[in-house]
């Protein structure tokens, strides 16, 4: 990976939309990622962002999760404390990867701007996309990062279920028909960028599963449960943070819960 053909060879590939900017700016800069005073303060700011309030919408990084789940979510019902430091770790370990990436690519002027909110009052779909930036060849953009056990895993090409993440931010951003979705592997920091343009049936889709959510939710009725969950057991039962209310929930015990 590191011989300077393949390297020359990336960087002229115009398939991709970062990569190419990302190997120039990695090679032309070992002392590494140093921040200016701006870029610090930036950084300082991202570090204080606390997790925001999931109730009253819907996220666009749910998509194909459990529907009852998400109304869960949506009223506000408290999630289960697991305990778990090394889950925690973690999630505090893929925090860190997005900051890294984030400011890499701002000094690398490859994005406009990081932690972009999104919103859609009619679906009632919020999110936050990793990036945004503009490409000559592919024009404006959106970015999003991943952190994945290995690289192998990606055989089949990226996950449905971040198609269906990003799918969702193309319903919030109309303007937007691009997507960088980039994994990098946890143990070496090699990444692999995947260009996802919008796909009307997964577009589709996404419609489909938000209309279904504020139908019921407009209906005050909550959605039936996993067949995989009904007997209590299971890896989506047990994973579930509202596993303690699921099965016995209606939806004034939910709203009462989240009182």
């Amino acid at each position: 990976m590191n011989n300077l053909k393949t390297i020359l060879n990336i960087v002229k590939d115009d398939r991709l939309i970062l990569t190419p900017g990302v190997f120039q700016w990695l090679t032309k800069h070992p002392e590494g990622l140093v921040l200016t005073t701006n870029e610090a303060d930036l950084l300082t700011k991202l570090t204080m962002i606390r997790p925001r309030n999931r109730a009253q919408s819907f996220s666009c990084s749910a998509r194909v999760q459990c529907v009852r789940r998400q109304q869960f979510t949506y009223i506000g019902v408290p999630t289960q404390s697991t305990l778990d430091a090394p889950l925690q770790n973690k999630f505090n370990d893929g925090t860190w990867r997005h900051l890294r990436w984030q400011m890499m690519l701002l000094k690398a002027t490859l994005l406009e701007k990081v932690e972009v909110p999104v919103w859609h009052e009619g679906y009632n779909l919020l999110g936050s996309m990793d990036g945004e930036g503009v490409n000559d060849k592919f024009g404006k953009f959106g970015f999003e990062l991943k952190g994945i056990g290995s690289l192998s895993f990606l055989k089949e090409g990226p996950h449905l279920h971040h198609l269906y993440q990003i799918h969702s931010y193309f319903v919030a951003r109309p303007d937007l028909d691009v997507f960088s979705l980039i994994y990098e592997d946890k143990m070496t920091q090699v990444w692999k960028e995947f260009v996802i343009e919008r796909d009307p049936k997964i577009m589709r889709s996404v419609r489909k599963e938000l209309v279904k959510l504020n139908t019921a939710t407009n209906h005050r009725k909550l959605l039936p449960i996993l067949e995989g969950c009904k007997n209590g057991r299971g890896p989506d039962f047990r994973a579930c943070p509202y596993s303690g209310i699921c099965l016995t929930a209606t939806w004034k015990k939910a709203e009462r819960s989240a009182a």
